[in-house]
């Protein structure tokens, strides 16, 4: 059993009498989304108040929110909220992927590029287990 995406306090699953575990009794809490949405809406923040980016609060405050409804909506319907997660990530992915390798810079575009790369793995990851 992997625990490693699911968080401590939702580790309450079942195991059936082959030992395979009912997903759909599973608390599909990632432990990660939390924080990476907080991550990208402060990024955001950061982004307009040190160059006045509105287009960073926009992008940050967007993704946030989208993040956050896939992290409301994993228990209750974890193949939707996956898929959504994914190509919320996988843009997220691209998109500052593209920014570090035009502009080298690590903070923020590196951090926020393997972040959502994770994220894209992990809420795959949730995919797989779901379907």
């Amino acid at each position: 059993m992997n625990y490693f995406f699911l968080a401590k306090e939702h580790r309450e699953e079942e195991e059936e009498e082959d030992g395979v575990i009912d997903v759909a009794e599973v608390h599909s809490c990632l432990c990660f989304p939390p924080r990476s949405k907080m991550f990208v809406a402060v990024g955001g923040l950061m982004g307009y108040l040190k160059r006045g980016s509105k287009i960073s609060v926009v992008a940050g405050g967007g993704s946030a929110a989208l993040f956050y409804y896939v992290y409301k909506e994993l228990p209750e319907n974890p193949v939707l909220a996956s898929s959504i997660g994914i190509v919320g990530s996988a843009a997220l992915t691209g998109m500052m992927g593209s920014r570090y390798l035009r502009t080298r810079k690590v903070v923020p575009a590196g951090v926020v590029s393997m972040v959502s790369l994770v994220m894209t793995g992990a809420y795959l990851h949730g995919l797989i287990r779901s379907s």
